[in-house]
C-alpha cells in the first residue's frame, strides 16, 4: 500500500469527534483573531497596503457559520471571498474534522507525540487558518489559471505561522517538516522523475475532492462516510501532506535570511514573488534536495 492508503485504513471514522470540544470557534474569537492579524498583514504588504486600507485597516469581515453553510462542508473550515470588498471570511464554528485529517498526515513521531497533540488542541492551527485569510485578498496574485492552492497558498500559511507566539511557531514549523517526511515516504515523492508535476496533479486532485465531496461533509454522517471511503480519503490526505511540504519549503528559504533581511523578504514575497506563476517551484525542489535526500 502507498499514498496514505494504510494510514486511511487505520483511521477510526468516529474518532474525529473527540477533537470537536477543542476546536470550537465563536464570533468573538474570530473577530479577535482577525483584529490581531491586521498590523502584521499591513506590515507585510508594506507600501502596497495603502491602496487597500479603510480607516487604517484592511477591509475584512469574519463570519462564523455552521457546517451546513460551508461551501466545502467540514473539509475547508475557512475561506475568503477575495474579489469582494470588504472581504468576507467565512469560518466554520468547529474545525474538528479538518484538524483530524491534518493530524493524520503528520505520521507518528514518538519523540514528539505529546508536543504534536498539544498543537492540535490549542487552537493555534485555527489561528493560522483564519489569520492567513486576512492577508489573502490583498497580495499580488498570478494569473488565475496559474494559481496553485498548494504552491502559492503556502506563503499565506507560512506568514500566518510566523504571527504565532514563539513556541507555537516553532512547533508548527516542525509539524510541517514532519508532514513532509511522511509525504515523501507514503507517496515515494523522492523517486518521482517529476516531483513538481506530481505536486501540481495532487493539488488538482485535492481541489476536485473538495468540490465534489466537500459539500457531503456538511453533516456528521456525511463526514463519517467520507472517512470510510478509502478511495477518496487517501488521495485527500496526500493533498494535505503536499500543502504542508509547500509551507515547509517556503520556511526553508526564509530561514536562510538574516534577521535584518527578513522584513523585506516578507514584503517582496507577498507583493512580487507571489505573482509569479512558478512561485515556490524552485524552493520546493531545493527543499527536497537539501532536506529529504
Amino acid at each position: 500500500m502507498s499514498q496514505y492508503e494504510e494510514v486511511s485504513k487505520r483511521l477510526d471514522p468516529g474518532a474525529w469527534r473527540a477533537l470537536r470540544p477543542l476546536c470550537a470557534v465563536d464570533q468573538a474569537y474570530a473577530e479577535a483573531v482577525t483584529a490581531s492579524a491586521q498590523p502584521r498583514a499591513i506590515a507585510v504588504l508594506g507600501g502596497a497596503a495603502t491602496a487597500h486600507l479603510v480607516d487604517g485597516r484592511l477591509p475584512v469581515v469574519p463570519r462564523v457559520i455552521p457546517a451546513d453553510e460551508g461551501r466545502f462542508g467540514q473539509l475547508m473550515p475557512a475561506w475568503p471571498e477575495t474579489e469582494q470588498r470588504p472581504v468576507p471570511i467565512d469560518i466554520l464554528d468547529n474545525w474538528g474534522l479538518a484538524l483530524f485529517l491534518l493530524r493524520a498526515t503528520v505520521g507518528e513521531p514518538p519523540e514528539a507525540r505529546e508536543r504534536v497533540e498539544v498543537l492540535f488542541g490549542d487552537r493555534s492551527r485555527i489561528r493560522i487558518g483564519v489569520t492567513n485569510d486576512v492577508l489573502q485578498g490583498f497580495v499580488n496574485d498570478p494569473p488565475p489559471t496559474s494559481y496553485s492552492f498548494v504552491r502559492h497558498h503556502a506563503l499565506m500559511l507560512f506568514l500566518a505561522t510566523l504571527w504565532l507566539p514563539e513556541a507555537q511557531r516553532r512547533g508548527w514549523l516542525e509539524v510541517f517538516d514532519r508532514c513532509s517526511v511522511t509525504l515523501c515516504r507514503e507517496c515515494a515523492l523522492l523517486e518521482s522523475p517529476d516531483p513538481l508535476g506530481w505536486i501540481d496533479r495532487t493539488a488538482g486532485t485535492g481541489a476536485s475532492i473538495l468540490a465534489e465531496h466537500g459539500p457531503g461533509t456538511r453533516s456528521d454522517g456525511g463526514s463519517a462516510a467520507f472517512l470510510e471511503n478509502d478511495e477518496t480519503l487517501a488521495p485527500y490526505l496526500c493533498y494535505l501532506g503536499t500543502t504542508s511540504l509547500a509551507v515547509a519549503s517556503v520556511a526553508h528559504q526564509y530561514e536562510r535570511c538574516s534577521p535584518a533581511e527578513r522584513p523585506a523578504w516578507r514584503t517582496r514575497a507577498a507583493t512580487v514573488w507571489h505573482a509569479e506563476p512558478d512561485f515556490n517551484t524552485a524552493w520546493i525542489l531545493e527543499y527536497l534536495d537539501t532536506v529529504h535526500r
